[in-house]
């Protein structure tokens, strides 16, 4: 029997908080750092240019109850590719995942990879389930997809920072581009406002087109294999303006720009702590735990901390859903007491 994976509702972020009585944030983090926190914020030209790279027809609105977890032409070219691989000709085997099966994928499946057949319909399965779990009409959801992927895709991991999770961190961590100034460099306004492009707007374009490729093996792009990546992203340039996606003149200025990750420490994940208030409760919440590294804590997925009970489960949920995971969707309120001596 084949078990699907789990379909409970997602979280694009790992983060927490802990409040005084007053209900006063005394530390907070959240992982990743930034992030599209609405579909409408995702510029036209990144979305557009990450569906045709990955998932066509996603987006499609022409039919409202369309499975986004397979796309037939690709799965079936794909599966054709694997049976001639096998039969002996050394060919490129095209990729079939969609973003839903990848999210599965690199969320649930070991080592976020593919590594059976049985895997792959498991992540099929599951996509297929998470889809239609609101609605037969699958349009909302699959706008879902495209942000919680742009939101979370692995990045690999950068000196003085660690595992680089969505484009924002990842044109942070490894461009020094902040996402906001992307998002306005690269808005429908600023691109086709005048036929020129300006550098910054070209320079932000190729860093976010090699990071969309760069996710297909991210440590090896983001790595030693830079040349590759520059040159995939030099024929994808092209591609995308012989298709329509781009204009030609972001082309043109995109392959003219240099680019080149950086390389010196970033800022690491880990926030200096305020007070000593602040990293004993740090300090605490890891030991209730067992988790030894601020740096794996910062990274867990869990709700809220408070220093009384009355926001546990049951209670005043309203600053958990503030500044916690941003959904407001908990599986429990971890809370622990702050007691005065003397």
């Amino acid at each position: 029997m084949l078990a699907s994976l789990p379909c409970t509702r997602r979280r694009y972020r790992a983060a927490y908080a802990s409040f005084d009585r007053d209900d006063r944030v005394l530390f907070g983090v959240s992982y990743p750092t930034r992030i599209y926190s609405d579909f409408q914020e995702i510029p036209p030209i990144i979305l557009n240019t990450l569906l045709y790279i990955e998932n066509r027809e996603l987006l499609d609105e022409y039919l409202r109850n369309r499975n986004p977890a397979i796309e037939w032409d690709r799965f079936a070219g794909a599966s054709l590719d694997v049976l001639i691989n096998k039969l002996g000709a050394n060919i490129h085997v095209s990729g079939g995942s969609t973003l839903a099966t990848q999210i599965e994928k690199y969320r649930h499946s070991p080592g976020g990879r593919t590594d059976s057949i049985p895997e792959k319909l498991r992540q099929v399965a599951s996509a297929s389930l998470r889809a239609y779990l609101k609605s037969p009409d699958t349009i909302e959801t699959r706008r879902a997809i495209a942000l919680a992927y742009l939101n979370t895709v692995p990045l690999a991991a950068a000196p003085g920072y660690g595992e680089v999770h969505g484009l924002g961190d990842g044109l942070w961590t490894w461009y020094g581009r902040e996402l906001t100034e992307v998002n306005r460099l690269l808005s429908n306004e600023a691109i086709y406002a005048t036929a020129l492009v300006d550098t910054e707007q070209a320079s932000s374009y190729r860093d976010t087109l090699s990071l969309i490729l760069a996710q297909r093996r991210p440590a090896y792009y983001l790595g030693r294999g830079q040349k590759p990546l520059k040159r995939l992203t030099d024929s994808h340039l092209r591609l995308l303006a012989q298709n329509g996606i781009i204009p030609s003149s972001l082309r043109d200025a995109a392959l003219r720009v240099p680019s080149a990750l950086r390389r010196e420490p970033t800022e690491a994940l880990e926030p200096p702590p305020v007070s000593k208030t602040d990293s004993v409760l740090r300090a605490r919440l890891g030991s209730a735990l067992g988790i030894a590294r601020l740096y794996d804590l910062d990274r867990l997925a869990h709700c809220p901390v408070h220093d009384r009970p009355g926001h546990a489960a049951g209670g005043d949920p309203g600053p958990a859903e503030t500044v916690g995971a941003g959904t407001g969707a908990c599986r429990g309120t971890l809370w622990f007491s702050l007691v005065r001596r003397g």
